[in-house]
């Protein structure tokens, strides 16, 4: 993406402070930035981001802004919902596919597994997220 062509949007709330030179250098700084994070086929993936709305305190503001912006909450609740649904949907087909493979598979093995899936689907970036996420589902 080029800098030039990102558009400073009116309405929704006052983004003139955009406009000041300085601000937008900032502005334009970090949008290189998260850029430079992705390859040419690739995007910032949504926890990376929720990382960061975190990180600076944002998430609730983010929130807000997505509640009031044009796509309709009601959209923004079956996605979720979706999402919600994922998990499961993942664990039953993982939880099928290793029975039908190996109904006694070693925890190596499928440790061996989980590793192929992130290495062939998900790129290094994802690593630290996604052990840091699991540690925090398994309360270790």
């Amino acid at each position: 993406m080029e800098l030039a062509n990102v558009a400073v949007t009116e309405g929704g709330g006052d983004t003139s402070w955009i406009k000041d030179p300085q601000v937008r250098s900032k502005v334009d700084m970090v949008i290189k930035t998260l850029g430079s994070l992705t390859g040419p086929d690739e995007t910032v993936d949504g926890e990376t981001m929720q990382f960061i709305l975190e990180a600076i305190g944002m998430d609730e503001q983010m929130l807000k802004q997505l509640q009031n912006s044009s796509t309709s909450f009601s959209d923004v609740r079956e996605s979720l919902r979706i999402m919600d649904e994922q998990p499961n949907r993942l664990h039953h087909a993982i939880e099928t596919a290793m029975h039908n493979i190996d109904p006694d598979m070693s925890y190596k093995h499928f440790a061996e597994a989980v590793a192929l899936m992130l290495e062939d689907g998900y790129g290094q970036h994802n690593y630290k997220p996604f052990i840091d996420h699991l540690r925090k589902l398994l309360n270790t």
